[in-house]
């Protein structure tokens, strides 16, 4: 898994649900 991918997902982790699913 490349680092990039990785660090979004980390950001999507910590990211609020309206952030990653906006309505």
């Amino acid at each position: 898994m490349p680092v990039e991918i990785f660090g979004l997902f980390i950001c999507m982790y910590f990211s609020p649900p309206s952030v990653r699913m906006p309505q």
